[in-house]
């Protein structure tokens, strides 16, 4: 098996947003004694506990430790998933652990992510880092990364909102139910600035398990001057960003939080926290590339996030071009992202989830449509010279985006 038909097999076997259940892969987990084997911090949350993985894995690297992360979702090739020393693992590496794995991925009936966790324990136990950042799929009850024999060093949840409500439930606190399941006994947990109905929950939770419970305070001063975010976190002044998303600035500060509840076993100078700040910053986080700027906000609580970053750092209003899976709240999106653009245009993408024009009427969603994305940015380039055109209303869509206007290539 090759790097490219170990991706089509995997791709073959995604059930996302088809199942979510934990019997194929737990049968899986008993039989192969999956487990693993490294120390870790396991992260979950409905927005930022990416970006939260990045830096603390950024600040670790810089530290001189031997770091690993693992985080969905990819943004082209899954790959991007498992990531050891600042490195995505290799394509002949990947292709020979599914190679090695693909019969019992088979014979258990697991699903592409299941696959991927699969691989990513099997990689990380292989090249034994000094600490692992593992980061959920979906929830963390039933998560396929949650392994119930498996112990972190410490849990975090780093927000809960409205998402995935099929699976997930549709309360706050159904949702945040889910992401409790990472909470282990006797292991610190660490809790963002979460809804009264989540921490209820989060912190009914860690008392069970005797969990230490720590939720993240507030950044300070915080500030855009191009090209940076500034603001102040616990001990620490004038840490610097490289973005204008000034919802990062929660996240740095999550991740710096974990640093120092760490820092008995893993300690980390203030020079390695500002590096990860630095080095950190994920793609399609309001990225910006004149007059472009590309976002993953998928869901209400990250749209208002998005909505508060644009007017803090842009004087003109600029114009959304917004695509979206058909599992997400669109319409709620584009009320609270409304008044802060210009002007707002609908498309779609190429994704079996997308959404399509149909999609968009029966929701409510009456702004301007048009599924040719290219002509679409032409014209409005054409009228407005002055604006930013901001992409958004899924990762998938700001990457696909990002991937045809930046990097100029379809596929």
């Amino acid at each position: 098996m090759n790097y490219a038909s170990a991706l089509a097999y995997l791709r073959s076997i995604d059930l996302t947003m088809v199942r979510y259940e934990r019997s194929h892969f737990d049968s899986f987990v008993k039989d192969r004694g999956l487990s693993l084997k490294v120390p870790f911090v396991h992260l979950a949350g409905s927005n930022g506990k990416g970006s939260t993985a990045s830096f603390l894995y950024r600040a670790y690297l810089a530290a001189g430790y031997k770091a690993a992360l693992f985080s969905k979702p990819f943004l082209y090739e899954e790959k991007e998933m498992i990531s050891y020393l600042g490195q995505d693992i290799g394509d002949e590496e990947f292709a020979s652990y599914v190679e090695a794995m693909k019969g019992d991925f088979q014979r258990y009936g697991l699903s592409a992510f299941e696959a991927l966790v699969a691989v990513a324990y099997a990689y990380f136990n292989d090249v034994k880092p000094d600490i692992a950042i593992i980061e959920t799929g979906m929830g963390g009850k039933l998560d396929a990364t949650n392994i119930a024999t498996d112990i972190p060093l410490l849990s975090i949840v780093t927000s809960v909102s409205f998402e995935h409500t099929r699976f997930l439930g549709d309360s706050i606190s159904s949702i945040a139910s889910h992401k409790a399941g990472i909470i282990k006994n006797d292991v610190p947990f660490l809790m963002g600035q979460v809804p009264l109905e989540a921490s209820k929950v989060l912190e009914r939770e860690a008392r069970k398990k005797n969990s230490p419970a720590k939720i993240v305070s507030n950044v300070e001063n915080l500030s855009y001057l191009s090209p940076y975010l500034h603001f102040d976190y616990g001990p620490y002044r004038d840490l610097l960003i490289p973005s204008m998303a000034s919802y990062l600035a929660l996240d740095a500060a999550m991740a710096i939080e974990a640093i120092l509840m760490l820092r008995l076993s893993f300690p980390v100078g203030e020079a390695a926290i500002r590096k990860g700040l630095m080095d950190g910053v994920l793609p399609c986080r309001m990225e910006s590339h004149p007059p472009f700027i590309f976002d993953g906000a998928h869901n209400p609580e990250a749209a208002r996030a998005l909505a508060v970053s644009l007017s803090a750092a842009l004087r003109k209003k600029p114009l959304l071009v917004f695509a979206s899976f058909k599992d997400k709240n669109a319409k709620a999106e584009l009320d609270i992202l409304a008044p802060v653009f210009e002007e707002i245009y609908l498309t779609t993408f190429d994704h079996k989830r997308a959404m399509v024009r149909d999609d968009f009427v029966s929701r409510g969603c009456l702004y301007p449509f048009d599924d040719d994305l290219s002509s679409l940015v032409s014209r409005l380039l054409a009228r407005w010279r002055d604006r930013r055109i901001v992409f958004a209303g899924s990762l998938a869509f700001a990457s696909y985006a990002r991937r045809f206007f930046v990097l100029g290539r379809e596929k």
